[in-house]
């Protein structure tokens, strides 16, 4: 595991879908921004963090990863960064 080896903690509790969407794939950039809104919420928030790198499967618009990241955001992430394993088109 790529954390292990660079000695970087992973978090996959920290935040959780907590609402159905519909796939993506289908939907143009604001349908895809609304259908994400209120989609995520943060679980853990015992740790106060400074940074996030967020691994997301596939990069498309970028709305998954500024869904996550406005959670990430409101409680007092300053820094996130992110992964994406392909991107689409």
């Amino acid at each position: 595991m790529i954390s292990r080896h660079l000695s970087i903690p992973v978090d996959d509790k920290l935040v959780k879908r907590i609402k159905v969407t519909a796939p993506l794939k289908n939907l143009n950039l604001k349908e895809r921004q609304n259908n994400l809104k209120k989609a995520f919420k943060i679980i853990r928030n015992d740790v106060k963090l400074d940074r996030v790198i967020i691994i997301d499967d596939i990069y498309t618009t970028g709305s998954t990863i500024d869904a996550m990241a406005k959670e990430l955001r409101n409680i007092g992430v300053s820094k996130i960064y992110f992964v994406a394993l392909s991107i689409g088109k």
